[in-house]
């Protein structure tokens, strides 16, 4: 009988895979301690460690006890008398001022003003008195002085003498007008010199002439007064 090499190679395979199951099968016998009837040892059981107990944070809301504390009650503070027996004080006298004499820088003599250097003209005017019902009740005529100012151009500003005197100033306590309370209260003026008023407004010419413009808004009317002018211009146009 004739045997071929693949014949003997296709037995060796068999041989090696039926034993290699019984090698696999040996060597687990060995690692599980079964092989040769060892006994398998059996391990030791560790012992088991209590656990450290860690102390807990007293929480937010838990308080120490405390022990209490005895306040003293402080003694009552004896009250003020509501009475002040302070002295009334003493009553204030006003004394009423006596009026001093009226001094003038020019002597007065018969209502005019003397030693004045200024050329004076004397002039006629009247003065009514009114009654209750608006009606003239008496008029007298009197005289005044008065001098006449160049300003050239053919321009004059008439200026009059006023005496010294007294004359009341201010708003009654009734009057209701837009002014009246910044006027408050009634007073006495009193001048005590010789002064010169224009005997007229001031005219838009006349403004012109000195001031060089003409702030009116009512213009081309050289005889007509001038309007829409300050207190400081009106200043100024009597320092030139």
């Amino acid at each position: 009988m004739t045997i071929t090499r693949g014949a003997i190679s296709f037995s060796l395979t068999i041989i090696g895979l039926c034993i290699l199951p019984l090698f696999f099968s040996v060597a687990l016998t060995e690692a599980t301690g079964q092989g040769a009837g060892r006994p398998v040892p059996t391990p030791t059981p560790k012992p088991r460690s209590t656990p450290r107990r860690i102390p807990q944070r007293p929480s937010a809301t838990s308080q120490p006890s405390t022990t209490p504390v005895t306040v003293p009650t402080p003694s009552p503070i004896p009250q003020r008398s509501s009475t002040i027996n302070e002295p009334s004080p003493a009553p204030v006298t006003r004394s009423t001022p006596t009026p001093t004499p009226l001094k003038t820088n020019v002597q007065l003599a018969k209502g005019k003003p003397v030693n004045s250097s200024l050329p004076l003209h004397a002039f006629e005017f009247d003065t009514v008195t009114l009654g209750a019902d608006g009606k003239i009740k008496t008029r007298e005529t009197k005289t005044g002085y008065a001098f006449t100012e160049d300003l050239g151009g053919g321009v004059n500003l008439e200026m009059v003498a006023i005496p010294p005197g007294e004359f009341t100033m201010g708003s009654t306590e009734t009057e209701s007008t837009e002014y009246a309370t910044s006027e408050r209260p009634l007073h006495q003026v009193r001048i005590d010199y010789w002064y010169y008023l224009g005997k007229f407004e001031i005219t838009q010419s006349q403004w012109r002439l000195i001031m060089g413009t003409d702030p009116s808004h009512f213009k081309d009317c050289d005889e007509c007064p001038v309007e829409t002018v300050s207190w400081n211009d009106a200043a100024e146009f009597c320092q030139k």
